[in-house]
């Protein structure tokens, strides 16, 4: 469960991470433990964390699973205030890919965070292939894990479905 959790949150941190003034801090890279499950943080410590980091938000999550559905369900927290700002969330069938339910689910809170009127366009992640996206995601967790050989397999085979799914064909 920890690695769906983990996914989602890369996809989040990728769809932020070019979002100024916004700028996403893994926590794990924060407190400088990337092996830590941070599944198992408080929201105390959460909080100390963002701070330390002088950020204004942090966001965590949940993922509900049903018989008949599954749910990212995200919390964008105050880090001075120690409160939730706000609670959203996105579901989809059993199957759907729970890093394009976080994508969904952080559209939600882009307004609270954002300047009134300021709008982010997340298509270009949420427009990717399912399986384009898995690849990146398996090779930055490999890439993080220090497994250069498997995170470069990974990133080749998103790229190679990348390409597929725009009908290009020929070498890159």
């Amino acid at each position: 469960r920890y690695v769906a959790a983990e996914a989602v949150a890369t996809f989040i941190g990728y769809a932020l991470e070019e979002t100024r003034p916004l700028k996403w801090l893994e926590a794990g890279a924060v407190i400088g433990d990337r092996d830590r499950d941070l599944s198992r943080l408080g929201e105390k410590e959460a909080a100390r964390i963002a701070r330390k980091a002088h950020a204004a938000y942090f966001i965590d999550g949940t993922i509900l699973r049903r018989p008949d559905s599954v749910t990212v369900v995200l919390r964008l927290h105050d880090s001075r205030g120690d409160s939730v700002v706000q609670t959203v969330g996105a579901s989809g069938p059993p199957s759907a890919y729970l890093p394009q339910l976080g994508l969904r689910s952080i559209a939600g809170l882009l307004p609270t965070i954002l300047q009134p009127g300021r709008t982010i366009d997340l298509r270009s992640l949420s427009d990717r292939s399912t399986t384009a996206v898995a690849n990146f995601l398996q090779g930055e967790r490999e890439y993080r894990r220090m497994q250069f050989p498997s995170a470069i397999k990974h990133y080749e085979m998103a790229i190679a479905e990348a390409h597929y799914d725009l009908g290009f064909m020929g070498v890159v």
